[in-house]
Order: C-alpha cells, then sequence, then structure tokens
C-alpha cells in the first residue's frame, strides 16, 4: 500500500516522474497483484463475526486502493494518449470522482463476495451440500 500513492503523486504531477507507458503497466501490475491478494482473502473461512468484519474491511480496502484507483488513473491515462481527453479536461477531473469510483466499485465487490457467502455457494475445492435430504424430512 505504501507504493499505490506514486500513481497519485505522478497524475497530479503530469507524468513528470514516470513514463505514461510505465505508469500505466505499473498500475496494472498493482491491481493484478491486489486482486491476487483478495482472492486470497476470500477463501479464508471466517466463523466469528468480528474477523468476517475485518475480512470484509480488508476487501473493501484493497479492492478500492489496491484495484480500482490504479484501474481509474490508468484509463485516464490511456485516454489521454488516444486523444480521447486533452491536458485541460484531465486537469478537471477532481480527486473526489476518483476516490468516487474506487469506493463505489469496491463497496459493491465486497458486498457481492459476501453475498456469495451468505448464499451458501460452494467454493473452488468445496463438496457441493446436498439439500435433497433436508427436503425429504420436511416433506
Amino acid at each position: 500500500m505504501l507504493i499505490a500513492p506514486i500513481s497519485w503523486i505522478n497524475y497530479e504531477q503530469s507524468d513528470q516522474w514516470l513514463n505514461l507507458w510505465i505508469q500505466a503497466a505499473f498500475n496494472l501490475g498493482m491491481a493484478v497483484f491486489f486482486l491476487m491478494v483478495v482472492y486470497g482473502l476470500r477463501e479464508i473461512n471466517a466463523k466469528a463475526p468480528d474477523t468476517k468484519a475485518i475480512q470484509s474491511v480488508a476487501i473493501l480496502m484493497l479492492t478500492s486502493f489496491g484495484v480500482f484507483l490504479p484501474i481509474f488513473y490508468t484509463s485516464v491515462f490511456l485516454a489521454f494518449e488516444s486523444g480521447m481527453l486533452t491536458h485541460h479536461q484531465i486537469v478537471q477531473i477532481p480527486d473526489k470522482a476518483a476516490l468516487l469510483f474506487a469506493g463505489g466499485a469496491g463497496a459493491v465487490a465486497t458486498f457481492l463476495s459476501q453475498l456469495e457467502k451468505i448464499r451458501g455457494r460452494p467454493r473452488a475445492g468445496e463438496k457441493v451440500k446436498s439439500s435433497a435430504k433436508k427436503h425429504r424430512k420436511v416433506l
């Protein structure tokens, strides 16, 4: 998480620290790395409510600031390089827009992760629990 501000600093300095393509590759690599960390966190089977809360907050923070924020800045970089945005238009994008995008996308990812657990869908390597026996007893 200490290297994540490099993207923001380079963005604020109009790509004077790092070349645009190096920054975009760095951002995408960082997003993939943090996405793998999030998938690892999702595989932890937390049973206690406080552990589930910590897990959810960790997933929210990592997806927001480790995955979606670098993707936002990379999309702005690539839109500028392709000519879709001008430097003047990029300067007018407030920092709140990047945080709103990253936070909102991270919140949706965290919600969907927890919804999958609530629904009881099996994860990779887990056996599907048969509910046929439960239905026979009820009938």
